[in-house]
Parts: structure tokens; C-alpha cells; sequence
């Protein structure tokens, strides 16, 4: 199955990626934020990530961002190899 983003009114197909890290991961995801699927969730809206890795007293947050409408996400990220991955609740 393909999937695909809209970047600048184009549809991006988004390859697959391997990444080492979860760090990795995070850091493709800040510089590439149109690949985190918002507009699925609120349509029509930007989405910019803010900061990643912030410390709470419970552990760090992955990511945070903001969408156009100042509504805040929080977003976990888990690489596929990472056995943890099924425990995660949003």
C-alpha cells in the first residue's frame, strides 16, 4: 500500500524509510512535518513541530506541535522493531 502526503497542492508519495534510531525518526519527522497526517484530524490546517525530546517529570514527550488553529499534539513515536511499540496508548 502507497501512501501519500500533499506538499505545496502536489501528491508526494512517501517512500519507505528505515531508521537506525528512534532519534532518527524524530528528526526526519521535525524537518518533514507534512508526513504526520493532521489534515486527517482537523482538514486544512499547517502543521509545524515545536520541539522534541520535552522533559516531563513522567519522561519526555517525543514530539510536540502546533496546527494553524492552535490546537497542541503530542506525539509518540516507536520504530517497528521496538517491542514497546504495541503498549502505546493515544
Amino acid at each position: 500500500m502507497s501512501i501519500f502526503y500533499s506538499r505545496d497542492g502536489q501528491n508526494v508519495k512517501l517512500e519507505k524509510k528505515d531508521f537506525p534510531q528512534e532519534s532518527d525518526l524524530q528528526e526526519y519527522l521535525k524537518g518533514n512535518p507534512e508526513v504526520i497526517p493532521i489534515t486527517e484530524i482537523n482538514e486544512g490546517v499547517e502543521f509545524d513541530v515545536i520541539v522534541r525530546e520535552f522533559p516531563t517529570s513522567s519522561g519526555s514527550i517525543d514530539i510536540i506541535g502546533f496546527d494553524s488553529d492552535g490546537n497542541i499534539y503530542i506525539i509518540e513515536t516507536k520504530l517497528y522493531k521496538n517491542p514497546d511499540k504495541r503498549k502505546v496508548v493515544a
